[in-house]
């Protein structure tokens, strides 16, 4: 957690820097910031598809359902034979 905390140290530090009067504003002089912000929405919503493949992956596990890896269950030989007459 320590690392993670770390992680935004420099995060901090700049919003700081542009928290100053006027610097704001030069930096996104000519951005279109509606454009910016719709880029930048969709690129957070993919960092979302690895979290789904967890949380499936999880319900998977919890409700013990079987992988593809698993061998199946043997066919049982008089459902092979439905609608036959056994000869006595």
């Amino acid at each position: 957690m320590i690392g993670v905390g770390l992680n935004f140290v420099p995060l901090a530090l700049h919003a700081i820097s542009m928290s100053r009067a006027g610097r704001l504003g030069t930096e996104l002089a000519g951005v279109d910031a509606a454009a910016e912000l719709r880029r930048y929405t969709a690129r957070h919503l993919l960092i979302g598809i690895p979290l789904l493949v967890l949380a499936l992956g999880v319900a998977q596990f919890a409700t013990g359902r079987r992988t593809p890896s698993e061998p199946q269950a043997p066919a049982q030989a008089d459902s092979l034979a439905v609608g036959r007459q056994h000869e006595g």
